[in-house]
């Protein structure tokens, strides 16, 4: 079990005075009363590790087949999705988004999303990515077409929050993902931003 010390995620998702942010606490009821296997993703799983930025969505990596449940649901909640066929999910009432992650589908050609069980754990009964996971989808995050730089920028927060070891990944078999790792370590960003494509 990981200690969460100081403001995060649970925070808001336990303080009925939040409208906005209480949704966040429906929504994962939900998956645990329907078993759907979810993982908190994306910048509020941040928080969980101790590193708060400002972000205006919540991402769950769900399973593919449990995709129309949740949108159903999502719709009966007064969600609308924001296209055809979309992922994400807007609240205007509440100015609520959620972005829904599937398993199996790719993020850049040599990453495709893991089934939710296999990158996270339960803490104060909520399923979130492992912080080693984490770290690996930001990094994959950052070779994205857009170059996020902003994720790389949040490994290295990630990194230096949690006082992490310069051998964190030793295990990690992608090498590339372990050399931009050690330049997160040692906060070479023009290094970083120079790195060639996957």
């Amino acid at each position: 079990m990981v200690k969460i010390p100081g403001k995060t995620f649970f925070d808001a998702i336990y303080d009925e005075r939040l409208h906005k942010l209480s949704l966040d606490r429906i929504i994962i009821q939900f998956f645990t009363d329907n078993n759907i296997d979810y993982c908190l993703i994306g910048g509020k799983a941040l928080t969980v590790y101790r590193y708060e930025r400002e972000t205006m969505d919540i991402d769950f990596l769900i399973n593919e087949n449990d995709y129309i449940k949740v949108k159903k649901y999502l719709i009966e909640k007064g969600y609308q999705a924001l296209h055809n066929e979309s992922l994400s999910f807007f609240n205007s009432e509440a100015q609520h988004q959620i972005d829904l992650i599937l398993s199996g589908s790719k993020y850049i050609e040599l990453f495709a999303f893991p089934k939710p069980a296999e990158v996270s754990e339960m803490i104060k009964g909520v399923s979130v990515i492992t912080l080693k996971n984490l770290i690996r989808f930001k990094i994959y995050s950052g070779y994205s077409m857009e170059r996020r730089m902003k994720d790389w920028h949040d490994v290295i927060q990630l990194i230096d929050i949690n006082k992490l070891k310069s051998d964190f990944l030793i295990n990690e078999k992608d090498e590339k993902l372990k050399i931009v790792y050690d330049l997160a370590f040692k906060q070479e960003v023009k290094e970083l931003f120079n790195l060639e494509d996957y």
